[in-house]
């Protein structure tokens, strides 16, 4: 028999609980939205959901075939973040980027491209919307073409991707802890 399986959370000091009580505002450094279009897999939109939960995301946009918290394979993914995070779905991306710089906020696209910056370099401005594309096929071009800022996380080894919730765990990090230090500029 395993004795570590005897080992409970407490004991090694693990907190389990959650903060059941969601800012009222944005967290240090300002407002970021998540736009996610067509993001093929159940599994990964509750991923998507958890991360923004976590990192203080203002509101998630799903677009096209993303599925949302109807599916129960979301709602068991997210661990109830579904819940907390503010959503809505919109068909196309084109016109919630529209809305969104209509709004006030820079546009940028996570992608892998020619020409992306490396997110870590990066100066992000507040308030920003950060496009998140395809598990397969990323974003269409058209719709990297609309971003202010095409950011990449550069690969170190063989892969030139993540997987989409893995990334976007990188890139939030990236803008609050950018936020944090004061690495940041104010979009006018």
């Amino acid at each position: 028999m395993d004795k570590r399986a005897k080992v409970t959370d407490a004991e090694m000091g693990i907190r389990t609980t959650d903060n059941r009580s969601r800012p009222a505002c944005p967290p240090p450094g300002g407002r970021l939205a998540v736009v996610a279009d067509n993001i093929r897999s159940a599994f990964n939109s509750g991923g998507i959901f958890r991360t923004a939960d976590f990192f203080g995301v203002e509101r998630l946009v799903l677009c096209g075939y993303t599925p949302g918290p109807g599916n129960p394979q979301v709602r068991k993914t997210s661990l109830g973040a579904d819940e907390s995070v503010p959503w809505e779905h919109a068909g196309d991306i084109r016109d919630v980027i529209d809305r969104l710089r209509a709004g006030g906020y820079a546009i940028y696209a996570l992608e892998t491209a020619d020409g992306a910056a490396d997110i870590s370099g990066f100066t992000p401005s507040f308030p920003c919307a950060l496009l998140l594309g395809n598990e397969r096929f990323g974003l269409d071009p058209d719709v990297v073409a609309l971003a202010d800022a095409v950011l990449e996380i550069p690969s170190h080894g063989m892969k030139n991707s993540l997987n989409v919730v893995s990334a976007f765990a990188v890139a939030a990090a990236f803008f609050r802890n950018s936020a944090r230090a004061g690495q940041t500029s104010v979009r006018k």
